[in-house]
């Protein structure tokens, strides 16, 4: 299971909890601005009508992280990209509707100036939903840039060196074969990812299992032939391929002159 799938995961189920607490009009302590009013400000507002408008509000960004969710894993384009414009519109159209007119008032703290101060309160629910949205963003952002960035492999005294996301240090002594396959890692047989990556694009790191190779450490471009599979002394066998054909030869060359 990707690391990707397992932050999703644990957002998507947080913000259920809490968007379920929140529909039933409950919970405006979890609300960012609201909760740091005094009773007084709170009295202006109808506190269970800002609960499920936070609630409703979650839900929409819920269901649009189970699209992007449902792209990371099966590597679907264009549920990646449904859910990734979906999040700006549903929170864009939460702010038009919170800051037109005097949403959740109570009638008797109506402003009837035209002129007069908008609700802080349901400013402060879609700004503090868009933010940890954005960072939500960002931090899967991130995961699946480093993810699809090919592996950076060094020779050290004695060890080789690979940096990737999984990414480990061999000894030399441990190697007891290096062999370049003719396949890609697709026509080989990836079998199931255990604790990997494998998101967008044909990019696959860490650990994964299969019944033809048994455990494996993957390093590839699973569409890219030929394949390097470095066989260890009881550990994993580690396979490397890059998508420029030329470039997993030239390291083929330089492991076996580094085994040598």
């Amino acid at each position: 299971m990707s690391a990707v799938f397992i932050v999703f995961c644990l957002v998507i189920v947080v913000f259920l909890i809490t968007s379920s607490f929140l529909m039933r009009g409950k919970g405006a302590f979890l609300i960012a601005g609201y909760n740091t009013m005094s009773r007084e400000e709170k009295g202006r507002y109808d506190e269970k009508a800002l609960c499920r408008f936070a609630g409703r509000l979650l839900v929409a960004v819920t269901f649009c992280l189970c699209l992007l969710l449902a792209g990371v894993h099966f590597e679907i384009i264009w549920l990646l990209y449904c859910g990734g414009i979906l999040i700006p519109i549903f929170i864009l159209s939460a702010m038009i509707y919170a800051n037109t007119g005097n949403r959740f008032r109570n009638s008797d703290s109506l402003v009837t100036t035209e002129s007069g101060p908008r609700p802080k309160a349901t400013k402060l629910i879609v700004a503090a939903i868009a933010i940890s949205t954005l960072v939500i963003f960002v931090g899967v952002g991130v995961v699946l840039y480093y993810g699809a960035q090919e592996p950076t492999v060094s020779f050290l005294e004695g060890s080789i060196q690979i940096k990737a996301m999984y990414g480990l240090s061999v000894e030399i002594a441990d190697i007891t074969d290096i062999s370049l396959l003719d396949k890609s890692m697709s026509d080989i047989g990836v079998g199931k990812r255990i604790n990997g990556y494998g998101g967008i694009g044909d990019s696959l790191k860490g650990n994964f299992q299969s019944d033809i190779l048994g455990d494996t450490l993957l390093f590839v471009a699973s569409k890219s032939a030929p394949t390097i599979c470095i066989a260890r002394c009881d550990q994993k066998d580690i396979y490397l391929s890059f998508r420029d054909s030329e470039k997993t030869e030239a390291l083929y060359r330089a492991l076996t002159e580094a085994l040598s």
